[in-house]
């Protein structure tokens, strides 16, 4: 796939320098979202505009190279380009660490869930309380970003322990065996 993408990139790029050396800032972020949006992840997306600032970093070693006008539209145009991908590339590295759970990722909570719920029952341990809130929780799954649906289950899961409804022993078991986390907030 990144041969596809640089691929991508690449012809992006020769797309520019060969039909609008006066590219505009909007022109060019009108071109860079609609590449993008070929993509399905948003690491392609990501992988995709550094190869095409990469491509586009050389082009500019190259031209400075052999170009001394000082109002020159390609170099211009170039940095323009660099701005609108730099810029892109920012806002997609943001939205990377926040985006929602994937299919995988959904069945994997869900299966958590369910082991730690067949876990809790054998050893006698919670309620239909507890058990009320892992089940929302693997509905949440579906709706939350991954960040937040992690947040939204330690609080759920923190709020039943200092209510009594779990016991300390429980909610560690459930946010190390959920999460990966330890939670070491009640003594």
């Amino acid at each position: 796939m990144k041969k596809v993408i640089k691929e991508r990139a690449e012809d992006l790029c020769v797309y520019w320098w060969t039909n609008h050396y006066d590219i505009t800032i909007s022109s060019c972020k009108s071109d860079v979202e609609t590449s993008i949006q070929e993509f399905y992840l948003t690491q392609e997306k990501i992988v995709f505009l550094q190869y095409l600032e990469s491509a586009v970093k050389e082009d500019k070693s190259q031209h400075i190279k052999t170009c001394d006008d000082r109002n020159c539209l390609i170099e211009k145009g170039l940095a323009i380009a660099l701005y609108v991908i730099e810029n892109e590339l920012k806002n997609l590295q943001a939205l990377d660490g926040e985006t929602n759970n994937t299919p995988s990722d959904i069945q994997e909570i869900k299966n958590k869930i369910d082991v730690i719920i067949k876990e809790l029952k054998k050893a006698n341990v919670g309620n239909e309380i507890l058990f009320d809130e892992l089940i929302e929780l693997k509905d949440l799954s579906k709706s939350l970003k991954k960040k937040n649906w992690t947040e939204v289950a330690k609080g759920k899961l923190i709020d039943l322990a200092l209510n009594k409804v779990i016991e300390k022993d429980t909610l560690d078991y459930i946010i190390k065996n959920l999460t990966g986390d330890n939670i070491n907030l009640l003594n």
